[in-house]
């Protein structure tokens, strides 16, 4: 019972050690290298993310509650960054950026990172007898925030796509593949459960879910180090 009952802790404690030893891993492998250093700055807003998520419904102070969830929307849209920044950079090791897509696509996610923490996204939370966890109250903001962070993902999955087409040998493509279908399986599963459902339909209940939305990219990822020596680790 006492299992069931910290179920959620235990998997937020297992997301959150395995993607920050996935990010120190990979970074470690190669300080200079950029995509080691993308991965380690997406898998810290990952953890982030996974925190205050767990902490938004494990308090009961409607002020904490509210700020909690911003704090989750403001990691989600850098999560949404770095991963976009990620599938830029993968799999190379120095590359030119392209100084005004970054220019842009930063100053869009610095304006929606400090939109998340006004009243323009959220106003507050109200409690749903229906559902476990507190209901926050969207405003006009939040269709930015959806635009923007759907767009950024968006926009990293057609660069690996681009990525995994110009490869040209197996063990990478294979590579690619496991990426994409990590990263599909987590951001498909906490745009429906934690963005779509809450905000736009008024349930709630998959919240504490959030953490284990992100083990289709920890395995994934991890089974790709050891059979495809990803990130040449």
């Amino acid at each position: 019972m006492i299992l069931i009952k910290y179920s959620d802790l235990l998997f937020l404690g297992v997301t959150v050690a395995g993607i920050a030893i996935l990010g120190f891993i990979i970074y470690f492998n190669d300080k200079t290298n950029i995509t080691n250093k993308t991965f380690l700055s997406f898998s810290l807003v990952t953890v982030g993310w996974g925190v205050f998520n767990y902490l938004n419904y494990n308090v009961i102070n409607e002020v904490f509650i509210l700020w909690f969830i911003r704090l989750v929307m403001f990691f989600a849209i850098f999560q949404a960054y770095y991963f976009f920044k990620l599938m830029y950079v993968f799999p190379d090791k120095t590359i030119d950026i392209d100084k005004k897509l970054h220019k842009i696509s930063f100053a869009v996610v610095l304006f929606v990172a400090g939109l998340t923490l006004t009243p323009w996204v959220f106003s507050g939370v109200i409690k749903n007898s229906n559902n476990p966890v507190y209901q926050p109250q969207s405003e006009f903001g939040i269709a930015i925030f959806a635009i923007a962070t759907i767009l950024l993902v968006f926009l990293g999955f057609f660069f690996l796509w681009k990525k995994y087409k110009q490869a040209n040998n197996k063990n990478q493509k294979n590579q690619f593949v496991l990426l994409f279908i990590g990263t599909l399986l987590m951001f498909s599963l906490i745009i429906i459960f934690n963005l779509i459902l809450p905000v736009f339909f008024k349930n709630t209940r998959f919240i504490p879910f959030g953490a284990l939305f992100v083990f289709p990219f920890i395995i994934l990822t991890f089974y790709a180090f050891y059979k495809h020596k990803l990130f040449n680790v």
